[in-house]
């Protein structure tokens, strides 16, 4: 018999952890600046992605600009482009840093999930340390990582490539540029702007269409046709149900699908005022804050309530107002048919689960004041029925309207919310009325909710605090309380 193998000590064990880390620290070393592949970007794509690129596509990867806008379609490839993009710079090229910036910091995260998922499991010895979040590290000295869209953060940074996603949705967007720009001075280095089109009161409108400023930027438009199979990844026939669904709302068709900027002037709550209301790293609750989930602390808490069935969904919002501002916390859509009883129940859990709402905003038109009595009855917060009538509608949405242009209503990054306040219609009557309607196929619901719960946050509440004073020696002809003398007024 063959004599065991030693069992090694406790000690040897480390002894031999420590000089693994020891070998891969030097090799890291030899490998830092150098490049980890070979080839062109599109064999690249096809060897090591497994990716086969669109035309389009192809165009973007071999565009060697220093500055490149991308106006491109909703579903077209962005997120594929940038991963390849971001992989190609990183190890084609040693010690290079890809900072990648979009609307909120949980999509730039996305993002590199989205890189991260392109290397393969058996190169992955191309990584130094693990796979972070926000961050992606190689051996040698790449760095691909995420950063918040705040010009404070890039500022005093030096990058190589910098992609910015979502461009025409980022706040604070010409401040933001003016720091990637000097970012990149030192390397060299490359810009990328690539989003679908927003408000033409955005930077990226004026790097897509201005000659003077933005001359230097080479540009890049992709519309719905020419991503259709088998040039892209859009279905034929998918695409056509959505021309048919947004046959009354052509003006987002051609931003999202034909990649073209487009204003409706008839839209109640344009781009260009819904734009700077979104606050991309918004702490927002899921529907869990009515049940186990976590909740916000105690705060002002307004519930607004739309109430719908068959053709239109229920929906239930929750602003907290602080400091006059008032923050969207919560958003809640019903599916269709959902039963009355089961929003109320809802409602109430909302109450119980926040315990400091003030007062909960039901749309009642339809249903009655039945819904409103049974609602005090199960115990729902401080219930307070609406009947949207012409004039009560006006009141309720220009209050909304007033508080964006004030700039003091705040919401989460949400696309179909903000296409659904864009979708709003208004026109003028006879009467000088204000009537409000939305294209056939969309639905106001969650519009509805919101801005029930900011009019009910339109007075404030103020806290009762009690206050005792005693007097310690009564006596019958002085029964008053002791006051300090810095207390009394003249």
């Amino acid at each position: 018999m063959k004599d065991p193998k030693p069992r090694m000590s406790s000690a040897h064990r480390k002894i031999e952890r420590e000089w693994g880390e020891v070998q891969k620290e030097l090799e890291e070393a030899s490998m830092r600046g150098k490049p980890l592949i070979t080839g062109a970007i599109i064999e690249f794509c096809k060897d090591w992605m497994k990716l086969v690129p669109t035309r389009y596509q192809e165009r973007m990867l071999l565009d060697p600009s220093r500055f490149v806008v991308a106006r491109w379609a909703r579903q077209t490839g962005k997120s594929t482009t940038i991963a390849a993009l971001s992989l190609y710079c990183a190890l084609f090229e040693g010690a290079k840093r890809i900072v990648i910036l979009a609307p909120s910091l949980r999509q730039s995260r996305k993002l590199i999930h989205r890189i991260g998922s392109y290397i393969p499991r058996n190169r992955s010895q191309i990584l130094s340390g693990r796979r972070l979040k926000t961050r992606l590290e190689f051996i040698n000295g790449s760095t691909i990582e995420a950063l918040p869209n705040s010009p404070e953060t890039i500022r005093g940074e030096t990058c190589d490539l910098i992609i910015l996603d979502e461009a025409a949705f980022v706040r604070y967007d010409k401040e933001l540029y003016d720091s990637t720009v000097y970012a990149l001075t030192t390397t060299n280095g490359r810009f990328l702007a690539l989003s679908t089109p927003g408000s033409r009161d955005t930077l990226f409108y004026g790097m897509c269409t201005n000659n003077g400023l933005f001359a230097e930027f080479s540009r890049h438009h992709v519309s719905y046709k020419d991503a259709i199979e088998p040039n892209g990844p859009l279905k034929e026939k998918m695409v056509e149900s959505l021309r048919i669904q947004m046959k009354e709302d052509p003006w987002r068709w051609q931003r999202e699908m034909e990649a073209e900027f487009a204003e409706d002037e008839e839209a109640f709550f344009p781009l260009n005022l819904l734009t700077p209301c979104i606050s991309y790293d918004l702490k927002t609750y899921d529907e869990s804050i009515a049940f186990t989930g976590t909740i916000p602390p105690m705060g002002n808490y307004f519930i607004g309530c739309d109430l719908g069935k068959k053709q239109d969904h229920s929906a239930v919002a929750v602003v907290e107002k602080k400091d006059g501002n008032v923050t969207l916390i919560h958003m809640k859509q019903f599916k269709l048919e959902t039963d009355y009883t089961h929003v109320m129940g809802y409602l109430n859990r909302l109450g119980q689960r926040l315990q400091t709402v003030k007062k909960t905003h039901i749309d009642q038109t339809g249903v009655g004041e039945y819904f409103i009595e049974e609602a005090i009855k199960s115990g729902v917060k401080h219930p307070q029925g609406t009947t949207f009538t012409v004039p009560a509608k006006e009141n309720v949405l220009f209050y909304l309207r007033h508080l964006m242009e004030d700039g003091r209503i705040h919401f989460p990054y949400d696309p179909d919310l903000i296409n659904e306040m864009n979708a709003e219609r208004f026109q003028l009557s006879k009467t000088g009325q204000t009537q409000f309607s939305n294209p056939s196929g969309t639905h106001d619901d969650r519009l509805r909710a919101l801005a029930l719960a900011v009019y009910a946050s339109r007075h404030d509440i103020p806290t009762y605090h009690p206050v005792a004073a005693v007097n310690t020696r009564p006596s019958p002809g002085n029964l008053f309380p002791q006051l300090p003398r810095s207390l009394w007024k003249s």
